[in-house]
């Protein structure tokens, strides 16, 4: 690095500080409801740095030579940009109105963002952009239909190991344990099933929609859905994702993700009570509970 470790430290800080801005004014503070999003938030943005930082540490830590101090801050950046950008269009599946992402564009568009924002606070070395853009594209998402669970298929052979430690740092899953994987899985649900959004709009935000049952039976369906999720995304980090790293990265990875038990048993109950509220007709506090400011 060009420049002292304190400073860039400084620099990474200003960087959080855009990328808050922006993820703040262009979603979360949005007037128009369906540009808002739950999920894609500054709360999901730091979550990611803290699990990537978590998993860098213990991998650093194990031995300083397995991950460098530059590559550590290039993949801080690529965590605050990663979702900066998060253009979409609207479609209509089988039960209304969905929001549908861009996955790829949208993550070369933050890479690109990413990049400009290294510049703009200087310090950053060509190297580190190199690495900040492909750890965000490493994270672009896909669905594997015959194991039916997310992949990242940007995840190869020779991928740089703040890729991967970001990759695992922004789906979660054992890195977070508890009930911050059920939270994000509600916020998911929340963001992209616009249907829901939309009959609540019809109502002013104040009264239970005529198709309340329909859709607090999706919500409960949704929820349950999560469990089979989280084993998903385990499963590919054992099968698919620590075979990317050497032996000796393995085990400071696996220290880090060992909240999967918690998580499970977390979505288990989330499900659980979306189904009690479901049966009780409780369906505005359900909606509450989702998030929907009702």
């Amino acid at each position: 690095m060009h420049l002292p470790f304190e400073e860039m430290k400084v620099r990474l800080e200003s960087l959080r500080c855009l990328a808050s801005d922006h993820i703040g004014t262009n979603y979360e503070e949005s007037r128009d409801p369906y540009q808002q999003r739950p999920y894609h938030s500054r709360w999901h943005t730091f979550d990611t740095h803290a699990r990537f930082v978590s998993l860098a540490s213990a991998v650093r830590n194990r031995n300083p030579d397995l991950i460098s101090e530059s590559d550590i801050m290039a993949g801080e950046a690529a965590a605050f940009a990663h979702d900066t950008d998060q253009t979409c269009m609207y479609v209509t599946g089988p039960f209304g109105k969905m929001r549908k992402r861009f996955s790829g564009p949208i993550e070369g568009a933050s890479a690109i963002w990413c990049i400009r924002m290294m510049d703009q606070v200087g310090g950053f070395t060509p190297s580190q952009k190199e690495v900040a853009a492909e750890a965000i594209m490493g994270t672009v998402p896909a669905w594997d239909g015959v194991k039916n669970r997310l992949i990242q298929p940007n995840l190869r052979p020779g991928v740089k190991l703040a890729t991967i430690l970001l990759a695992i740092a922004d789906l979660g899953g054992g890195v977070m344990g508890g009930t911050a994987f059920a939270k994000e899985g509600r916020l998911v649900f929340v963001e992209d099933n616009l249907f829901v959004l939309e009959a609540l709009l019809e109502t002013g935000m104040r009264d239970v929609p005529s198709n309340a049952q329909f859709l607090c039976e999706k919500i409960v369906a949704y929820m349950g859905s999560q469990i089979g999720f989280l084993k998903g995304v385990a499963d590919r980090l054992e099968e698919e994702i620590l075979p990317l790293v050497l032996v000796e990265v393995r085990d400071p990875i696996r220290s880090v993700c060992t909240g999967t038990t918690a998580a499970d048993k977390a979505c288990r109950g989330v499900w659980e009570w979306t189904q009690e509220m479901a049966d009780k007709k409780d369906y505005m506090n359900l909606f509450r509970f989702m998030g929907y400011r009702v």
